[in-house]
């Protein structure tokens, strides 16, 4: 379902990213991050308008459309699409205070990322900011490590909570680094795979596929 608003009196977790297109290998991170952080569910959130990467091939409602296929029928996750609309480039600080405004400053918000994109955090927009309004979870794969720039491996240090049962002590305020094991899918290798017509079994939800297929994407 999509979330008009998150259920207060319980923590939120959001999976953010540009979902073009949504495949195996997002579902299952955000399905063992539900299960990780002992939360009802994880709200995927797509980018409308990404900052740091080049604009998706498929459309806001295109990725939306795959996105709602892709969940049906699990529970662990549902849809944050606050950002989808928007024609202005996305700012997850932006994301994080409408969020805020909306189920109030109690409530925990988790708000998570590949360790990948946690070495690139001091590009976004008012980085020092974020954790203000959420804890930063960092999904790793075992034994990957990143390079981080002086002054975000000390913002880091200062923030960093190893106990996961602590971090629903406050609404936010800490980065908590997490392994968990990732399938080796990529959209960017699943849109080459269409361009030249290769099976897509066992990548993405045959549902997605087929939409895909009937609306010409990425070809």
């Amino acid at each position: 379902m999509v979330m008009d608003k998150f259920d207060i009196n319980m923590a939120v977790a959001i999976f953010g990213g540009t979902f073009d297109p949504v495949h195996y290998g997002h579902i299952k991170v955000a399905s063992d991050l539900a299960d990780h952080l002992d939360v009802n569910s994880v709200a995927l959130m797509p980018c409308g308008k990404p900052t740091h990467r080049p604009s998706p091939a498929a459309t806001p409602s295109q990725r939306l459309d795959m996105l709602k296929l892709s969940i049906v029928g699990n529970q662990k996750l549902t849809l944050e699409a606050s950002e989808i609309d928007t024609t202005t480039p996305n700012y997850t600080i932006n994301s994080l205070r409408r969020i805020r405004s909306r189920i109030g400053a109690k409530e925990t918000v988790f708000l998570c990322i590949g360790s990948d994109t946690l070495s690139q955090l001091d590009s976004w927009h008012q980085w020092t900011d974020l954790t203000k309004y959420c804890h930063i979870v960092a999904i790793s794969r075992p034994g990957l490590n990143r390079e981080y720039s002086s002054s975000l491996r000390n913002w880091i240090a200062s923030r960093r909570c190893r106990d996961v049962t602590k971090l629903k002590e406050k609404p936010a305020g800490f980065v908590y680094h997490c392994e968990l094991s990732f399938l080796d899918i990529s959209s960017t290798k699943i849109r080459q795979k269409i361009k030249k017509n290769e099976a897509l079994q066992k990548l993405l939800p045959k549902k997605v596929v087929n939409y895909i297929h009937i609306n010409h994407l990425y070809k």
